[in-house]
């Protein structure tokens, strides 16, 4: 079993602790993106770029995936690097949650007070 260890009817995951009930418990992925759209409420589509060696040419290829993810305070913007984690089925197309803020927003300007 890569990765997992058991102690105590609790699983340490990469480092993370996720209690059981006698069954292992598979990780949760974690993906980093940028937010694209947040014109639904309390969702924010994130999109994805996965990059890759072409098996054939070696070239590296870029791949970009949207996701659906749950934002239930509506705090994040266009722009924003967030980290998304894999979660129950909230609707039909949502099954990520934003687990936080990576990085800021472009369009952030901080104000320097003189």
């Amino acid at each position: 079993m890569g990765g997992l260890i058991r102690v105590n009817s609790v699983v340490w995951v990469r480092g993370l602790r996720q209690k059981c009930k006698g069954k292992i418990v598979m990780p949760k992925r974690i993906l980093q993106g940028t937010v694209i759209s947040t014109a639904n409420d309390k969702t924010v589509v994130v999109e994805v770029e996965r990059r890759f060696r072409h098996p054939l040419y070696g070239k590296f290829v870029k791949q970009n995936k949207k996701y659906k993810a749950h934002d239930e305070n509506n705090e994040y913007k266009v722009g924003d690097i967030v980290a998304i984690e894999e979660h129950r089925p909230i609707s039909k197309t949502k099954t990520w949650v934003v687990t936080g803020r990576v990085g800021v927003s472009k369009d952030d300007t901080v104000d320097v007070a003189e």
